[in-house]
Parts: C-alpha cells; sequence; structure tokens
C-alpha cells in the first residue's frame, strides 16, 4: 500500500514515488503523463492494488487537464465488488501540487473498470460531444466527491455485471439535443449504491420533454439504492424516475431492491408521475417494490410495482377523509393502478393502527374513493387483515377477497370526503368501504396491519383512485 504522485504535465516523467517534478525522467518524482497512469503504460515505476495515487490538481500556475480522443477504458487491477481498488486521489495541495481542479475532458465513451477515485470536489469529468444521445462513462468501485458534464444527451452507466457506488456525485446536464428518451443514469447490470447525488438540468433545453433520471437499459438489476436525491432546474416541468426502454438479451427486467430515500426537487419541477409504470407488465418483476421517499416535502412518498403505484404528493389537492399529517394537512393516497390485474394486484403500501381497548374481536373499516365510471368487485379489491391473537399471541391473518364467481359489488360507504362529495380534477369519486371483523379476540396495545390489493385496472390515463391510511377499528 504505497503512495504514488501524479502531476500531468511536468517536465519530467518521474517514476512516481515522490511528490516533486523529477529532476530527470526516471528520476524520484511525480510520474507526468496521466493517460500513461491510468492506462498503465508507465515507462518507469509502478503501482498495483491499495496504492493510493495522489493527483495534482493544480501544478502551482494553474488547473491541470488532460484531453483524450476516442475511447479508453482505464487499466483494470481491482476485482469487482471485493473494495480492493487502486485509490486516485485528487489533492487540494497537501500531498503533491496546489489546489485546484482537474478537468478530463472526454469525446467518446470512458470505461472505468475497479477504481477507488476520490475526487475532493476538485475532479470534473466532462463529456465534450453534444451530437445525439448513448454511453457516456462506465463505472465500476467506489467515487466521491466527482463532477459529471455532459455538453449532450451522453448518460452514466454501470459495468456489465459489477458494482459501483457514489458517494457525493453531480452531474451538469448542460445541453440535451435528442428529441426522445431522456437517460441520465442506465444499465446497472450489476449493483449501483449513490449518495447524495445532485442532478442538475439548470440551462437544459429540455422544457417541452419528459426526462428520465434512471432508465434501464439491462435485463438485471442486482441492487439500486440512492440516500439523497437532488433534482435540480427551472426548465423542467416534469421527470420520471424510472423507465425501462429496450431489452437486451430477453423481456424479463428483474430488479431486486430500489429505494429512493431523500429526494428533493427545486426549480420549476413538477413531480406528477414521479415513479413511471412499465410499459408492459409481462416484462416486470419487480419485489420489492420501487420505493422513494422525501420530495419538496419530508412526508412525500411513491411505492411502484408493475402494476402500477401509489403516491403521496404534498400539494396536489388529494381528496381526504380521518387522516392527516403532523401539520394539518388532509392526508390520503393516490392509487394508480395502471396494470393490475387479480392475478397480479397492486399491493398498496400497509396502513396500521394501535388497537388500544382491551382484547375483543375488532371491526376493521378502510375507506376508499373510487373513480365513479368503474364499479368494483370484491374478487378485483380486497384487504389483508393482520393482527395478534390474544389467546396464542401469534399472528392471524384474514382477508375479504373472494375467490368464488359469486362475486358482489364493494359495499358503498356513507363517509364524508374533503370534498364532498369527493372530487379529483375532472374525476368524480365514488365512495366505498372495505370491512372485516376479526374471527379472534386482537391483543390489547398491539397493531392492526392492513394490506390493500387493487387487482382491477384504472379506467383510463386520467383515472385515480384514493385510500384514507387513517383505518377505522371498532
Amino acid at each position: 500500500m504505497a503512495s504514488k504522485y501524479l502531476i500531468h504535465g511536468a517536465a519530467f516523467d518521474g517514476d512516481g514515488t515522490a511528490s516533486n517534478v523529477a529532476a530527470s525522467d526516471g528520476a524520484a518524482g511525480a510520474w507526468n503523463d496521466f493517460n500513461a497512469v491510468l492506462s498503465n503504460t508507465l515507462t518507469y515505476g509502478s503501482y498495483a492494488v491499495g496504492d493510493t495515487i495522489y493527483v495534482a490538481t493544480n501544478d502551482g500556475t494553474s488547473d491541470l487537464s488532460y484531453t483524450k480522443s476516442g475511447q479508453w477504458t482505464w487499466a483494470d487491477l481491482g476485482n469487482a465488488g471485493d473494495g480492493n481498488y487502486v485509490t486516485l486521489y485528487f489533492d487540494d495541495g497537501t500531498n503533491v501540487g496546489s489546489a485546484g481542479t482537474f478537468t478530463l475532458n472526454m469525446s467518446n465513451i470512458l470505461t472505468i473498470n475497479d477504481w477507488e477515485i476520490i475526487g475532493n470536489n476538485r475532479f470534473e469529468i466532462i463529456r465534450t460531444d453534444a451530437s445525439g444521445y448513448g454511453a457516456g462513462v462506465a463505472f465500476s468501485g467506489y467515487f466521491e466527491n466527482l463532477t459529471y458534464t455532459s455538453k449532450g444527451q451522453r448518460y452514466l452507466y454501470g459495468v456489465n455485471n459489477k458494482g459501483y457506488h457514489f458517494n457525493g456525485l453531480t452531474i451538469n446536464w448542460e445541453t440535451i439535443n435528442a428529441t426522445n428518451e431522456r437517460f441520465i443514469a442506465a444499465g446497472f447490470g450489476g449493483w449501483a449504491k449513490f449518495e447524495n447525488l445532485v442532478i442538475d438540468f439548470t440551462g437544459s433545453n429540455i422544457s417541452s420533454s419528459t426526462p428520465e433520471i434512471f432508465a434501464v437499459a439491462d435485463d438485471n438489476i442486482m441492487g439500486l439504492y440512492v440516500n439523497g436525491l437532488e433534482v435540480k432546474g427551472t426548465s423542467i416541468y416534469q421527470f420520471n424516475l424510472f423507465e425501462k426502454t429496450y431489452d437486451h438479451s430477453s423481456n424479463t427486467l428483474r430488479m431486486n431492491q430500489i429505494i429512493i430515500d431523500g429526494l428533493l426537487c427545486s426549480g420549476s419541477i413538477t413531480t406528477d408521475n414521479l415513479v413511471k409504470p412499465p410499459r408492459d407488465e409481462t416484462e416486470y418483476h419487480i419485489d420489492p417494490p420501487i420505493i422513494v421517499r422525501g420530495g419538496e416535502d419530508p412526508f412525500n412518498s411513491t411505492y411502484s410495482q408493475a402494476a402500477g403505484y401509489v403516491a403521496w404528493t404534498k400539494g396536489k389537492n388529494y381528496p381526504y377523509l380521518n387522516a392527516s399529517l403532523p401539520d394539518g394537512t388532509g392526508w390520503s393516497y393516490l392509487i394508480k393502478p395502471t396494470y393490475a390485474k387479480k392475478i397480479k394486484p397492486l399491493h398498496c403500501p400497509p396502513v396500521r393502527k394501535l388497537w388500544e381497548s382491551t382484547a375483543s374481536t375488532v371491526t376493521v373499516k378502510l375507506e376508499l374513493a373510487i373513480d365513479n365510471r368503474q364499479t368494483p368487485k370484491d374478487s378485483e379489491v380486497w384487504m389483508n387483515v393482520c393482527y395478534i391473537n390474544n389467546s396464542n399471541n401469534k399472528m392471524e391473518v384474514e382477508s375479504t377477497r373472494v375467490f368464488t364467481d359469486s362475486e358482489a359489488t364493494l359495499s358503498t360507504s356513507t363517509a364524508i370526503w374533503n370534498p364532498n362529495p369527493p372530487t379529483y380534477g375532472a374525476i368524480s369519486l365514488d365512495e366505498y368501504k372495505l370491512e372485516l371483523t376479526t374471527a379472534n379476540s386482537v391483543k390489547q396495545y398491539t397493531e392492526v396491519v392492513v394490506h390493500l390489493f387493487v387487482g382491477l385496472p384504472a379506467f383510463d390515463s386520467n383515472s385515480f383512485w384514493f385510500y384514507c391510511p387513517d383505518v377505522v377499528l371498532t
């Protein structure tokens, strides 16, 4: 685990063992060729997995940069996923050179295999090609505090079947010329983790299009986790977090885990259809669902599956019943069962309530407001109720679902929603309820958990349903 040094453009090419400019080629001192170091075609000295290469960002006179034409694949000395990397450390002058910013200009695809890059906010990769769209940089490894600027529609993606982890990545999307899909990060192949991710569309000419933050372009995603995502840009009117755009070797996409924890949008951005449902539900196997939390308000959330999505977005004037947020805002869940079927229902986020009274059988009631152009049956919309049996302390699960052909319309409700009668935009809603009395006594001071399932597809693209998260227990 040795320390090595690089001052790109220095007068002489040293052996990499010292932070000074070498007195002559091959003498003790810093390497002077960024390309030779990253391609591992050194004339003098060497490095190995576990070494740290300190990169000067300023030579004492000006910031440093390197321009590469054609495709470039960095030397791959690491092993995917095991954390054994060569570390590229962009220095602030403490170890080599002076404080500045190192810029890498790329006109074609850059592939970074199994490196650790500590950018210290002093390393920027600029994709200079502004024409068309497609791959920009392929990553695998660990990357901290760096910036990627794209002059055109050139996206980030993962090296096939490998993983990558960004902690502090800013993407500047300066120019978008293509008129079709907008890929911001795509083609994971393995697993991907982003922390403190900022995507800035400020100045991008995309106000008439819908950019996609994560456009999936591979058959498998082993896992995607995002902790802290900020989307900026005054010219955006809408964006989608996820959209599958094409297949590789099959027509099946498998997502093992996708979580967005903390989403912040700034500028004139609306987040309708935040997680876009799949185009064809037969292509998707998502378990568990995509979960998005945060946004313009900390209680905003989107819960998306192949069958559709469920969301709460403050300020959208959802009709509501009894539930409210801590600030008094009326609260309900919006349901969009785009591709729901009886055999593949939309599983809505569970709602729960504490049973505080003495042990007894309990009647559980869940209130819904459904597009009045539809007539839901008890075989198409149902709830599962989970509770603790007072007699044996075991969990019981009971359901309102009907499996026979003698299906009936859901029971109507007299609940008074706000507004009354409930509406959303141009859609009028009818009030329904799901009700079940437990077969056993519910243990005192235990939670009753209700899972709502919707197996009836939305009437059309403008059709929405709602349910009240304040389940009624009597």
